[in-house]
């Protein structure tokens, strides 16, 4: 069965002939790569190590404080892990971090670019 045919199918079986359905179709979340992962821990992480000093676990925890603060200066803030971002939230944090190494003189080497 096609897969409009199954949506109308259930959309049928589901609600009444007068409700109102809407409904939202996407494109499902490209999860995080082993390559940026890879590039986070063995090339931004040691750079910004070095250049601020301390061990990796530390930068991690600096970093992630910095930018995934989530409701900052409030009783409900907390500091996103990435254990659970896509592949487009990963590359935004990774940018960031790249834009924050250049700033303080962290010699971050560009990803290689692989399809």
């Amino acid at each position: 069965m096609r897969d409009r045919e199954r949506i109308k199918e259930y959309v049928n079986e589901t609600f009444k002939d007068k409700d109102k359905v809407w409904v939202t179709l996407s494109l499902p979340n490209k999860e995080k790569s082993g390559c940026q992962l890879g590039y986070l821990h063995s090339v931004i992480y040691p750079a910004l190590s070095k250049c601020l000093g301390c061990d990796m676990v530390t930068v991690d925890g600096v970093m992630r404080k910095k930018f995934l603060t989530i409701h900052e200066d409030t009783r409900l803030e907390y500091v996103q892990s990435i254990s659970n971002f896509t592949r487009g939230e990963l590359t935004e944090y990774i940018d960031d971090l790249i834009q924050y190494g250049s700033e303080i003189g962290a010699e971050i080497l560009p990803p290689e670019r692989r399809e």
